[in-house]
C-alpha cells in the first residue's frame, strides 16, 4: 500500500475546513498532522518558506500549498464524485461562490471569532495551543495558545472591518445564514444532491469558524439549525438519514430552486461590485509599473498576496484596503470557465448573471492574468 496523502492543519483553521472537506468526500486515504508534526516543521514549512495551513504533502514529496491549488491538483487523480459541474450556470457558480466564500465570507469569519473574547477567547487558545502542543496538558497548550491568539487587528484592516462596516457584516451574514437553512431544509448540498467546489469552499466560513466556535456556533444553532446540520453531513459524506432517498443529480441549469437563486443574488449583489473594483486597481498598478515582466515575482505583502491599496464600497461605507492578489488569482477561475463556454451556454448564463449582478463584472477584461509561481505570484503576457 502507497504511502497516504498528509494534510497539515488545524480543526479551528478557515481553509483547512475546506480541503478536509473536499478529501473527505473524495473518501480517499489520507491523515491529518498539525503544525507540531515534524513532517510540517521539516518540509512542508522548509518549502514553503513560512508558517501557513493548510499544505498538502503527497505520497511522492510533492509540497502544494493553498486550498485552490490543493483541490486543482487532485482533482484529475481523484475524479469520482466530480468538484466541478459541468454545465454552464451550475459550473460558474460553483467557482464563484468558492471565491466569494474565500474572500468575503471570511469577514464574517474572523469578525464572529474575534470580536466576542467573553464568548470564544478561552476554546480558541486551547485550540491554537493544541496545534502546538498536540498532547501536552491543558495549561501548557493555553499558554502557546495565548502567543498565538492575539487580537489580528491588522488582518481586520486588510479585509475592511472597522466598527463602521460590522454591522453590515453581522446583517450581511446573518441573512444568508437564514437564506441558506432554508436550501439546506430541502437540499443536502448546494447545488443538488452531491457536494460541489461551492460546499467545500463554504465549509471555511461555517465550519472552520461558525460550527465550533463558541458564540457563531449558537448563533448559527438558533437561526440556522440546517446549516448547522449541513456541516456535520459534509464531516461525515455517506447516506444522510434525512436526504436518504434524495436523487444524486445535481440541479439542471433551467431547474433551479428559490432558495439557490436567493442565495446567488445575495452573493452577486455583495461581492461582484468589490470583485470588479479589485481587478481595475491591480490593472491601474500594472501600468504605472511598466518594468514588471512577465514571470518576475511580484512584491507582494502578507498572506493573502497583497499589492498597494484601493478603495471599495463596503456595506455602504467607503474605505481602502490592499489589492488582495489571491481574490483575483481564484476570480480568473470563474472567469476563464466563462470565456470559454460556447456562445449559446454563454448566452443562457448571461441570463442568469443579470438576474444577480454579476453580469458586468464577468464582462471585465483581466489583461495580464495572475500565475501563482513558488508560493507567490508572477502575471503572464495575456
Amino acid at each position: 500500500m502507497s504511502e497516504p496523502y498528509i494534510l497539515y492543519g488545524s480543526e479551528c483553521s478557515y481553509f483547512t475546513a475546506k480541503v478536509r472537506a473536499y478529501l473527505r468526500a473524495k473518501q480517499e486515504p489520507y491523515v491529518e498532522r498539525v503544525n507540531a508534526d515534524p513532517g510540517y516543521r521539516q518540509r512542508a514549512r522548509v518549502a514553503v518558506g513560512y508558517d501557513v495551513i493548510p499544505i498538502v504533502e503527497t505520497p511522492d514529496g510533492m509540497i502544494i500549498q493553498d486550498s485552490v491549488e490543493i483541490i486543482d491538483h487532485l482533482e484529475p487523480l481523484f475524479p469520482k464524485r466530480p468538484t466541478y459541474p459541468q454545465t454552464a450556470v451550475l459550473g460558474w457558480m460553483a467557482r464563484f461562490l468558492a471565491c466569494y466564500a474565500s474572500h468575503f465570507l471570511i469577514r464574517a469569519g474572523l469578525h464572529y471569532r474575534w470580536s466576542f473574547p467573553d464568548e470564544n477567547l478561552s476554546f480558541i487558545e486551547h485550540e491554537f495551543g493544541r496545534t502546538i502542543c498536540p498532547r501536552g496538558p491543558k495549561e501548557v497548550q493555553i499558554a502557546f495558545g495565548k502567543k498565538i491568539a492575539k487580537r489580528p487587528l491588522g488582518a481586520y484592516r486588510i479585509i475592511g472591518l472597522t466598527p463602521e462596516t460590522i454591522p453590515g457584516v453581522e446583517a450581511s451574514c446573518e441573512a444568508l445564514m437564514v437564506r441558506l437553512d432554508l436550501h439546506f431544509e430541502q437540499h443536502p448540498y448546494l447545488l443538488g444532491g452531491q457536494p460541489t467546489l461551492a460546499d467545500y469552499a463554504f465549509m471555511a466560513p461555517f465550519y472552520g469558524h461558525f460550527a465550533r466556535d463558541p458564540y457563531p456556533s449558537s448563533l448559527m444553532k438558533r437561526i440556522a439549525p440546517n446549516l448547522f446540520r449541513w456541516t456535520e453531513r459534509m464531516m461525515y459524506p455517506g447516506p444522510s438519514p434525512e436526504f436518504h432517498d434524495y436523487p444524486a443529480p445535481l440541479f439542471p441549469d433551467t431547474e433551479l430552486p428559490e432558495t439557490l437563486t436567493n442565495i446567488m443574488t445575495q452573493a452577486g449583489g455583495e461581492f461582484a461590485g468589490e470583485l470588479g473594483q479589485t481587478i481595475t486597481a491591480f490593472e491601474t498598478w500594472l501600468r504605472d509599473h511598466p518594468e514588471i515582466d512577465a514571470g518576475v515575482q511580484l512584491p507582494t505583502v502578507g498572506g493573502g498576496g497583497s499589492l498597494g491599496s484601493h478603495e471599495i464600497s463596503l456595506h455602504g461605507t467607503k474605505l481602502n484596503v490592499p489589492t488582495r492578489l489571491n481574490m483575483i488569482w481564484e476570480h480568473q477561475k470563474s472567469k476563464a470557465f466563462y470565456d470559454n463556454l460556447a456562445s449559446g451556454e454563454r448566452q443562457r448564463l448571461d441570463i442568469f448573471l443579470r438576474e444577480i449582478g454579476a453580469f458586468t463584472l464577468m464582462q471585465q477584461p483581466i489583461n495580464r492574468p495572475l500565475v501563482r509561481k513558488n508560493y507567490g505570484f508572477v502575471v503572464s503576457n495575456g
